[in-house]
C-alpha cells in the first residue's frame, strides 16, 4: 500500500510514501494508475520505502515510466532528496505510528 504525498512550494509537487513493506515492483501498476490522470504518461515519481528500507541507502527511489510503461528505476542518494520530503514523512510516521509495528524496524528501534 502507498500514500501519494503533496508538497506546496517546492520544486517536486507529490512524492508516494510506501506504507507497509510490501516489495515496490508488485505496486508498480498500482502507483501509475493513480498519478496518470494527473502526470500523464510519462513522468518520474520519487517513492520513500523508509518502512521497508530504513535509514538505508535504498531508501529513495525514482521510478519511471515512458509512454504509460514501466521504464526502470534507480535508487536516489539520500543527499539529493529535498528536506520537505523527509519532513513530510516524519510527520506522517508520528501522526501514524501504528505504521512502525508493520515495519522493518524491531521495538526497540
Amino acid at each position: 500500500m502507498f500514500e501519494i504525498i503533496r508538497l506546496e512550494n517546492t520544486a517536486i509537487k507529490l512524492y508516494v510514501f510506501l506504507t507497509d513493506v510490501e516489495s515496490i515492483e508488485n505496486q508498480i501498476n498500482n502507483i501509475y494508475d493513480k498519478l496518470e490522470n494527473e502526470l500523464g504518461t510519462t513522468f518520474n515519481i520519487i517513492i520513500d520505502s523508509f518502512l521497508r528500507s530504513g535509514y538505508e541507502f535504498n531508501r529513495f527511489i525514482e521510478i519511471k515510466f515512458k509512454n504509460g510503461k514501466y521504464a526502470g528505476s534507480v535508487v536516489v542518494n539520500n543527499d539529493y532528496i529535498i528536506d520537505e520530503i523527509k519532513k513530510m514523512t516524519d510527520n506522517i510516521l508520528k501522526s501514524n505510528i501504528n505504521l512502525l509495528e508493520n515495519s522493518v524496524f524491531s521495538k526497540k528501534e
